[in-house]
């Protein structure tokens, strides 16, 4: 299920990513030749006014192919031929969809309400926030992000509404039966705790926990200032990481290619749909921010090209400017394959 929901997730903020450059490309009249999810070899694609919309075979991004993009074209229609201001809205709307986006993944997290740490064992769930590789909660089915509502023993049965009483309930260690909700059903699971250093146990951690849904008007501001704090602190993390990069320190820890978000993905679906959307939408942003880099083959890229022309008022040949972003875009899939073999290895 975590590769069904990294691939939705992908499409999602890929398609809305290119929608921005499609649809501002249209607005100034430009010729839109490619709208393109993943990258080729092409599986299929189909024709709707002018426009060929394909989906290929590789799918870690996408691309909005605009004629005369790379400089040389300066006909009527092309991306050349309309003015710098129209050219960077085009290049920096596919960013400000991704910011959008965002919003609207928060706000649906939000509304439909994300379990919060809590000190209030009045109203609280206990939740499961880890299960140890190989114990016996991980052999016995239960799950990060189950939430526990009754222990079943011998003799009786305990309604839990904090996490002492489960623990307590554990170091006797009598053979129980853990009722848990999960993705909002009720699960049964048998569990016979495990002595490890005279300690029974079953290899879990738990936390208090409150889930509150906020209404749709707190939704909206809630939502737009975690959109606005986790915006300024994914470009602070990558001013960080390239300050880092320079400075010769490792930063393989701090990168995670698909096989890491896959990971990721999966961990999140753990504690429901609203944590998996306020992961998405995290995702989404710091897709926005890696595409204002200013590095060949990325958007932040061509907007440097874009505003060069504009100040020297000597355009790039489109030969020597197709190169650039060609040599750009191999360089990211190599790094691509090379964060993706360390993401491998550290699985």
């Amino acid at each position: 299920m975590p590769l069904l929901y990294f691939f939705i997730i992908l499409l999602i903020l890929v398609l809305v990513h290119e929608y921005g450059h499609f649809q501002t490309a249209k607005w100034f009249k430009m010729k839109v030749d490619e709208f393109a999810f993943g990258f080729p070899p092409r599986l299929t694609a189909f024709w709707h006014k002018g426009t060929k919309f394909s989906f290929n075979l590789l799918p870690l991004g996408g691309y909005v192919k605009i004629k005369g993009e790379d400089g040389g074209d300066i006909s009527s229609g092309s991306f050349a031929s309309k003015s710098y201001f129209a050219q960077i809205v085009v290049l920096v709307a596919g960013i400000v969809m991704n910011i959008l986006i965002a919003w609207v993944l928060f706000f649906g997290a939000m509304s439909l309400g994300m379990p919060q740490a809590t000190n209030d064992l009045n109203n609280a769930d206990v939740l499961i926030t880890n299960v140890a590789p190989n114990s016996v909660a991980e052999k016995s089915g239960i799950q990060a992000g189950d939430i526990v509502q009754k222990i079943n023993y011998e003799g009786g049965e305990l309604i839990i509404t904090d996490p002492q009483t489960v623990t307590s309930a554990v170091r006797n260690g009598q053979p129980l039966e853990f009722i848990l909700t999960r993705a909002g059903q009720e699960v049964a699971i048998s569990i016979v705790p495990e002595n490890i250093d005279g300690i029974n146990k079953i290899g879990i951690e738990l936390q208090p926990v409150q889930t509150n849904k906020l209404s749709f008007g707190k939704a909206v501001v809630a939502s737009a200032k975690a959109t606005i704090f986790y915006t300024q602190e994914t470009f602070k993390g990558f001013i960080n990481l390239f300050a880092k990069l320079f400075t010769g320190q490792n930063v393989g820890d701090q990168v995670s290619g698909p096989v890491g978000i896959v990971k990721q993905v999966g961990q999140a679906s753990d504690f429901g749909l609203a944590y998996l959307l306020s992961f998405a939408g995290i995702l989404s942003i710091n897709l926005a921010i890696l595409n204002l880099v200013p590095f060949p083959g990325l958007d932040g890229g061509r907007i440097l090209f874009v505003i060069l022309d504009a100040v020297t008022r000597k355009r790039i040949s489109q030969k020597v400017l197709g190169f650039i972003n060609a040599i750009g875009i191999i360089a990211l899939l190599l790094l691509m394959i090379l964060i993706t073999v360390k993401d491998i290895i550290r699985l």
